[in-house]
């Protein structure tokens, strides 16, 4: 008997308990999981993803999921890859946490500065890149929204009952 749980697999968003979600999206470069912690009135998303369109996606399914969801609390970003934060400005507004480390390395980089980078590729990069990206994903409307708070080794912070602690 495996002592394993059965974690969901499929793409798309899944109750892992009852103030836990998960969204998840098929295997790739780029296409992250996300998840949502709410009390029934306050919520806090787990890093966005690659784009707009895909985040809002992501959130329309949340809110259906929970009326907490209708409106993010919190944002943690766990780190400044862009697949992890580029839908933050669809969050513009919301509390949002991060590292002191990841603050850094998302202003040295804005998705502005990425998106041009990624375009200037040639040769062999630029082929492994339109391998990798594809037209999977729309970069239109990215901005780089910055953290509204940072740590550096832990924060204990709250939604609504629940505490939750970053390491």
């Amino acid at each position: 008997m495996s002592t394993r749980s059965a974690l969901p697999e499929a793409p798309g968003l899944h109750r892992i308990s009852e103030h836990c979600h998960a969204f998840l999206q098929p295997n790739g470069y780029g296409l992250n999981n996300t998840g949502l912690v709410d009390d029934g009135d306050m919520s806090l998303l787990v890093d966005t993803l690659m784009d707009v369109p895909r985040t809002r996606g992501m959130l329309d399914r949340m809110a259906t999921a929970t009326p907490a969801a209708h409106s993010i609390d919190v944002l943690v970003n766990t780190h400044s890859h862009v697949d992890h934060t580029l839908g933050n400005v669809l969050l513009e507004g919301s509390r949002i946490v991060m590292t002191t480390v990841c603050a850094e390395e998302m202003a040295a980089m804005p998705p502005d500065q990425w998106i041009a980078r990624a375009a200037a590729l040639t040769g062999d990069a630029r082929q492994m890149m339109d391998e990798l990206l594809g037209d999977k994903f729309d970069f239109e409307g990215v901005a780089y929204v910055a953290p509204t708070e940072t740590f550096d080794e832990a924060l204990e912070l709250r939604v609504g009952r629940f505490p939750v602690s970053l390491i």
